[in-house]
């Protein structure tokens, strides 16, 4: 499997990969900003005309956060396959490059309809993703699949983590030395054991109110730069109210609080000065005609204001054209009772995702081995883990060993009783037979045409980025605009049957990994 730093990949390394083959990329989780790389790579190759590449996430927000900050045209893979499976669209006709981001959390029945459409269409796919990460909610495992396939590169550079103890404990982790990585990351003070939930929960809002200190003079400096986070939606509200309490006794929030009942009969209270969470997507724009600003699923600011007819103002930050500026929106009292607002200082790890901060701390429990990892990897300088003793031994357990005679024994036992917990998952897997890789068969096949041995390497390019995998059989070019009449064509294209060739020389998707789309 070929790998790459990041300062490798030069527009002289991606112009050829971008026009030839399908690069998947696995990266290291929670490695550095690619904004910045991804935006340079695409926008300096030399293509003869305009590139159209757009990216494709899974959230609404992570789009919007590329096309601010790296001026990359983004749209989710929601709206994509919208646009797909509406006859009356163009689908990806005009694409040209289609990247999609965290691909490992794609369900592998969107994937299939995007992998038909690209076919269709002739445009080229970039894959990048850490099947180490969050998984997909539906079918997954092609892209990890796909990714051996192909021998994709991996992304080996970690520009996030400055401390050398979480970069150490990353490399053990994705070795699969899980046990390894959580001892590492005890060394430098990481992990913390408490007695039970409440102790544990104490000792990590402690730390948060210290953390947070040089970032309290500014609210959004402050959400953006300490992380809470938890495996579930009632820890990270348990960790919320007793933040806001302790805000409240700080004086940082003012006014009494209003009430607004909930689905299920809890109740948001919430005054001017309340760190929240918007959850439901309002695209605003749309019905404005640009003059007012969407509001989107895990935008987080503060309340500024409530007003008579209970509505609420919520400000928050967001990348402007050349400087970062804050936006503030109204919310009404339906959208509050809906689910659309929760208040913001902790969150799950799902919704974490893609973000990145100065410091995370994390309360362990209920998080699998995906979600633990994607969690000690939002952080640039500190991540810390906060794990209950008691949740975590059995009775058998207590009893045998008794009560902890010190501190770092008492850190040892939560250790290794965490460390059992994630243990036993299985990788997402393809439900049938993975067959040999591409790379393989291409070889041999190469051999075959010019009489050389693949074992002794002759009838190859040789080189670090050279070989089969990086010639295609039939090159594929990027697409050119078909115009309107192409969508009218997509419904009656012909059906060349399984395994033949189109009229331009390209094989259909295995069924395996690309069932029925359609």
């Amino acid at each position: 499997m070929g790998d790459a730093r990041l300062a490798d990949l030069d527009p002289g390394l991606l112009q050829p990969r971008l026009q030839g083959e399908g690069l998947h990329v696995q990266r290291l989780g929670g490695l550095a900003d690619r904004h910045p790389a991804a935006q340079r790579g695409l926008s300096d190759l030399d293509h003869p005309g305009p590139l159209s590449a757009p990216l494709f996430f899974g959230r609404q927000i992570a789009a919007w956060i590329w096309r601010a900050e790296g001026g990359i045209p983004a749209r989710t893979v929601a709206a994509w396959l919208q646009c797909i499976a509406d006859p009356e669209r163009p689908g990806l006709d005009g694409i040209d490059v289609l990247v999609i981001d965290e691909a490992a959390m794609v369900d592998d029945r969107a994937l299939a309809i995007l992998m038909r459409e690209t076919e269709r269409t002739g445009t080229k796919v970039i894959l990048i993703g850490d099947p180490l990460q969050l998984r997909a909610v539906g079918v997954g495992g092609a892209f990890a699949a796909i990714h051996r396939q192909v021998e994709g590169l991996v992304l080996e550079e970690n520009r996030r983590q400055v401390d050398p103890i979480e970069r150490q404990a990353l490399q053990l982790w994705r070795a699969g030395d899980r046990g390894e990585a959580l001892h590492t990351w005890s060394q430098g003070g990481r992990v913390h054991a408490g007695r039970d939930a409440s102790d544990t929960l104490a000792a990590l809002l402690a730390d948060w109110h210290t953390a947070r200190t040089p970032y309290r003079a500014d609210a959004h400096d402050e959400l953006a730069a300490v992380l809470v986070l938890a495996g579930s939606n009632a820890d990270a509200e348990r960790l919320n109210l007793a933040a806001r309490a302790i805000r409240r006794r700080a004086g940082e929030l003012t006014g009494p609080d209003r009430l607004y009942r909930l689905p299920g009969g809890r109740t948001l209270p919430l005054a001017v000065g309340d760190h929240v969470r918007l959850r439901t997507n309002d695209y605003r724009s749309r019905k404005s005609r640009g003059r007012r600003v969407d509001v989107l699923n895990g935008y987080r600011g503060t309340v500024v204001a409530i007003h008579g007819d209970r509505s609420v103002s919520v400000q928050w930050r967001r990348q402007g054209p050349d400087r970062p500026v804050l936006v503030t929106e109204r919310v009404t009292p339906a959208y509050i009772t809906s689910g659309g607002l929760s208040h913001g200082t902790a969150m799950t790890v799902a919704a974490a995702q893609g973000l990145t901060s100065d410091h995370a701390l994390i309360y362990g429990m209920g998080l699998n081995p995906h979600t633990l990892y994607a969690a000690m990897t939002r952080d640039r300088l500190s991540a810390h883990l906060y794990l209950p003793r008691n949740l975590l031994e059995s009775d058998a357990d207590r009893a045998r060993h008794g009560e902890p005679r010190n501190p770092a024994e008492e850190l040892h036992r939560t250790l290794d009783a965490y460390a059992a917990t994630l243990q036993g998952d299985r990788a997402d897997r393809l439900i049938t037979e993975e067959p040999e890789p591409i790379a393989a068969v291409r070889a041999r096949a190469g051999s075959r045409r010019t009489g050389a041995d693949p074992a002794d390497g002759q009838g190859q390019p040789r080189g670090r980025h050279a070989g089969a995998r990086h010639a295609p059989a039939a090159p594929v070019r990027p697409a050119q605009h078909r115009g309107p009449a192409s969508a009218n064509r997509r419904r009656g294209r012909a059906d060349n049957g399984p395994g033949r060739p189109d009229r331009r020389g390209r094989l259909p998707p295995p069924a395996r990994y690309c069932p029925a789309a359609r």
